[in-house]
């Protein structure tokens, strides 16, 4: 190999640390470890004049450079991102694109020494199911209107769920751990299958498989094994294990909805998150009617009327709702 193609390479891989610099500072979530790092990084004199070379370009990016910019950085994380690669280095042209968008966008967190980190969001809507797998092989399955954000690190992956229900199916990796992080607490394990709900204020954990560490906020660390659940939230005091019926918990995962015993207005408010018109019980409806039944939650019309049928009530459309009244007495 001959000498500028040695130089070359020294100098691509410089330009390369130079990007991933910027991706840590401007993503705002740098350690003083890392700051140390950089500081020492930047004593020596050609590292310190190509992290001035990215930032001058950065600085003079338009708005329409950024959308162009965008697209060819999207395509290289990836590429970057797939687990089958090798990681690719980066080259001098594409590390100016890179320190643009960075600096452009201001929230995009890159490792050139950690090609497995990764950012990503997902969200469902009402009435949708998605699978989502993930670069370790884990498998996320979101149920209806659930929106969750995905991190991997060298040292954690975890998931922070704004709202929803899903199923976690997570590959066992003992020096990373696995966590999920609700408005409620932590959920953390290496490797199992757990459900997670968090609606009216709360969040309920499912565990089908292995154990997983609960540290609801402001309570007791709680660990739960297969077949147990616990619920927490600010409303409840201390959570409490409890045994589940993971017939009915995970029945979504099949597009069903099953119910015994349970009170009408818990029945129409849980179809509500399937059903994309909302359900209203009318006056004079007996609300804490038990239901016990099935329901396709991929077929509303079909639920409704079986609803409506057992319940012995009156179905009608009004002002974008559909009205469930006690049946008038035939004559």
């Amino acid at each position: 190999m001959s000498k500028s193609n040695l130089n070359m390479t020294k100098t691509d891989q410089i330009e390369g640390q130079a990007v991933t610099w910027m991706a840590r500072n401007l993503s705002g979530n740098i350690s003083p470890e890392e700051k140390h790092r950089f500081s020492e990084w930047m004593k020596i004199p050609e590292h310190a004049a190509a992290y001035e070379a990215i930032t001058h370009v950065a600085a003079s990016v338009d708005e329409l450079s950024e959308d162009l910019l965008a697209e060819h950085f999207e395509a290289e994380l990836n590429e970057l991102e797939a687990a089958s690669r090798p990681r690719r280095r980066f080259v001098p042209a594409f590390a100016a694109m890179a320190a643009s968008l960075v600096a452009a966008a201001g929230i995009w967190s890159f490792f050139l020494d950690q090609p497995e980190y990764l950012e990503s969001h997902y969200a469902t809507l009402v009435g949708e199911r998605e699978a989502v797998p993930l670069v370790d092989g884990s498998t996320i399955t979101l149920n209806t209107s659930t929106a969750i954000d995905v991190s991997y690190d060298d040292r954690e992956r975890r998931v922070a769920m704004a709202q929803g229900e899903a199923y976690f199916s997570v590959a066992s990796e003992p020096d990373r751990e696995f966590s999920v992080l609700t408005d409620h607490g932590r959920i953390t394990v290496t490797g199992t299958s757990f459900n997670v709900r968090t609606s009216n204020g709360e969040t309920t954990v499912s565990v089908v498989s292995g154990a997983v560490d609960v540290l609801p906020a402001g309570g007791d660390h709680v660990t739960l094994l297969a077949g147990e659940a616990v619920s927490f939230g600010p409303e409840r005091q201390g959570a409490i294990k409890t045994h589940y019926d993971a017939t009915r918990v995970l029945s979504w995962r099949s597009g069903r909805a099953i119910f015994e015993e349970t009170p009408l207005v818990e029945v129409t408010d849980e179809l509500n998150r399937y059903f994309p018109v909302p359900l209203v019980l009318a006056p004079g409806v007996m609300m804490d009617a038990p239901v016990t039944g099935e329901f396709d939650l991929s077929d509303p019309t079909t639920a409704i009327r079986g609803l409506s049928v057992a319940m012995s009530l009156d179905v009608t459309q009004d002002d974008g709702r559909i009205v469930l009244a006690p049946a008038e007495d035939e004559e």
